[in-house]
């Protein structure tokens, strides 16, 4: 899944029906947090408690900034257990891994190589 805004879960259960939701989120397996704003991110505990009650002994793989770990972290002591549901990859790592090196020398103008 994209990005998990307000009403996510909601908006799954209405499109599927709330029989069908239950096979959806069986079969989610990451959910991808492309930055931080809530618009971007606050429907995703509500996605986690649904896929719990589907799943429960199973986690879902979280690529997300590494930062949302305050958010879920002050909603996980504050409200409700959530941090047992997800596997966090910090998408910023991804991007390590695809350019390992730093690139510094990178020309700038209208003779500037395209890298």
């Amino acid at each position: 899944m994209l990005d998990c805004g307000e009403g996510t879960y909601g908006q799954l259960v209405r499109f599927y029906g709330p029989k069908e939701v239950d096979t959806v989120l069986g079969k989610l397996r990451a959910v991808f947090i492309s930055h931080l704003h809530a618009d971007h991110h606050i429907g995703l505990v509500g996605l986690l408690k649904g896929r719990k009650r589907t799943l429960p002994q199973s986690s879902v793989y979280l690529i997300a900034p590494k930062q949302i770990m305050s958010w879920l972290k002050l909603y996980h002591y504050s409200f409700e257990p959530v941090l047992q549901e997800f596997v966090l990859v910090p998408n910023g790592d991804l991007v390590r891994l695809l350019h390992p090196y730093p690139v510094t020398d990178i020309a700038v103008g209208p003779q500037s190589a395209v890298l």
